[in-house]
């Protein structure tokens, strides 16, 4: 029995950088950095324990204080202010004053929490670098895979019609058609599999 074998050199990938479709990777880092959800989540906390900072240390408000002495709620002058003239009004201001320490205790927790809330800003922007990294490269090789695929693919879609020729010849055999066609359809299988795989990591960096 003889077998059909077809050879079909692989075009040459190009060895510049991919495109993961139209987005660069310099671009997919700043748009991560500049969109991702929980960047933004981020930067605000830092922002809000920033804007805390100066007010960590200062004296409270003062308090302002109203009140009425012996106003009269029985007898004739019940609820009158000029029967009993022994009803005050009274208003006065307060102000609370912390010691030194615990202000400055405040203030140094003040600062120990932006200092935190910075560095979890910090480590999360890393974070969604690699991620967008890694997500752009998978996107760039699959899309890749998927280019020298359908290249092959298309080189091999005139051999059907010479299989078809060879065995009306009488050069090949039937069987060998049913090879040719079964070895393009293996190849078709591929080609969906890494068109699936393509929209999935187009997914994920979207994500």
């Amino acid at each position: 029995m003889r077998t059909l074998f077809l050879a079909m050199p692989l075009l040459a990938l190009p060895t510049t950088a991919a495109l993961a479709g139209p987005l660069r990777f310099e671009e997919a880092l700043a748009r991560a950095e500049a969109q991702a959800p929980s960047l933004r989540a981020k930067a605000l906390e830092a922002d809000a324990r920033r804007s805390a900072l100066p007010a960590a240390g200062q004296l409270p408000d003062p308090k302002l204080g109203l009140g009425i002495d012996n106003f009269p709620v029985s007898g004739p002058p019940a609820g009158s202010f000029a029967e009993d003239s022994m009803t005050m009004a009274r208003v006065g201001i307060s102000q609370e004053v912390p010691n030194a320490a615990k202000r400055h205790a405040r203030t140094t927790r003040a600062r120990t929490d932006l200092a935190a809330a910075e560095a979890t800003l910090l480590s999360e922007a890393r974070r969604v670098k690699v991620a967008t990294a890694l997500a752009w490269i998978d996107l760039a090789y699959a899309e890749r895979r998927l280019a020298a695929l359908e290249s092959v693919l298309s080189r091999l879609a005139p051999l059907p019609s010479a299989a078809k020729a060879s065995v009306s010849s009488g050069a090949a055999r039937p069987a060998q058609t049913l090879q040719v066609q079964q070895s393009l359809a293996a190849l078709e299988d591929r080609r969906s599999e890494l068109v699936a795989a393509v929209a999935r990591q187009r997914a994920i960096l979207s994500r």
